[in-house]
């Protein structure tokens, strides 16, 4: 849950509130890290990816409308740097460089 909480600004306990209430709605289900035995992960069921695939699309479009397009090459890249420096500067413990399809531990 710590990965998770600190990638949300939420407390380990309020991120596992979260997962549980997704785990109810069977959007997500907890399963063992192979790598940390200690550890869980909160995996996508397929009716949370389908719910995430019908709702994404729309907000990224809508982001890239409002702050993508209308900055050239320089600006995003500046606008980019800014962003991770707020996040760490709010959330010190979130990952620098989390890549996309990563799994949080719980």
């Amino acid at each position: 849950m710590t990965d998770l909480a600190a990638q949300t600004g939420l407390s380990t306990s309020g991120i596992t509130g979260v997962v549980d209430r997704l785990q109810a709605r069977e959007l997500v289900q907890r399963e063992l890290d192979t790598d940390d035995r200690r550890s869980w992960l909160a995996v996508l069921t397929t009716g949370g990816y389908e719910l995430l695939s019908a709702d994404l699309p729309p907000l990224l479009a809508t982001i890239q409308e409002y702050l993508v397009d209308i900055l050239n090459a320089e600006q995003l890249t500046a606008f980019t740097h800014a962003l991770r420096e707020l996040r760490h500067a709010t959330h010190p413990l979130a990952w620098p460089d989390a890549s996309p399809g990563q799994v949080g531990r719980l």
